[in-house]
């Protein structure tokens, strides 16, 4: 696994330095934000299914080229994804705070954040591992499953954002720091 895991975070650090940039100037910070949790539930539902390529004579063949096309192309997805969803977050959580505020608000969003990374796999990891335990066709992909689901919910709650003058003019000061609840 480390060759995917490298490339997913090699691919994260080109999108986000040089994919990210483009796309925000051509579509916009919320447009790029939806896609990312967008992106994020197809992703959470494709990397559990690199199983069902592998094979049931993997061990003795090894696992083949389906099943690692899935898995590179999922690390690219969740690079995508990650970079999309949480820089569109960000970039949008500052242009709506009260400058007064910023660094309050930046800290609380940047502590939440590291609390999600932190609690979030330890409860994924323990709840695959009943699933697991249940012995039951498919349950094993439940904790994607609710991965999936949180982050279509995360696109639901994004339709009724939006944005006066877009969170693409960061350099403007104006006090209309508002988002009304109007889906696009």
């Amino acid at each position: 696994l480390a060759g995917p895991l490298a490339f997913g975070g090699l691919s994260l650090m080109a999108i986000s330095l040089f994919v990210f940039p483009v796309l925000q100037r051509a579509w916009g910070t919320l447009a790029l934000t939806r896609c990312g949790m967008l992106l994020a539930a197809l992703v959470s539902v494709a990397i559990p299914c690199t199983r069902f390529a592998v094979g049931a004579d993997a061990q003795q063949q090894g696992i083949g080229w389906a099943a690692w096309l899935i898995l590179y192309g999922s690390m690219l997805g969740k690079a995508g994804a990650g970079s999309f969803a949480f820089t569109g977050a960000m970039i949008m959580v500052n242009k709506f705070a009260i400058p007064s505020q910023l660094g309050h608000v930046n800290g609380v969003g940047q502590s939440l954040a590291s609390l999600a990374r932190g609690v979030g796999p330890a409860l994924g990891g323990v709840m695959w591992g009943v699933t697991v335990q249940l012995r039951l066709p498919g349950a094993q992909l439940l904790p994607y499953l609710l991965v999936a689901v949180v982050s279509l919910i995360g696109w639901v709650l994004y339709c009724f954002v939006q944005q006066a003058g877009g969170a693409e003019s960061l350099h403007s000061d104006d006090k209309k720091h508002m988002a009304s609840c109007s889906c696009e």
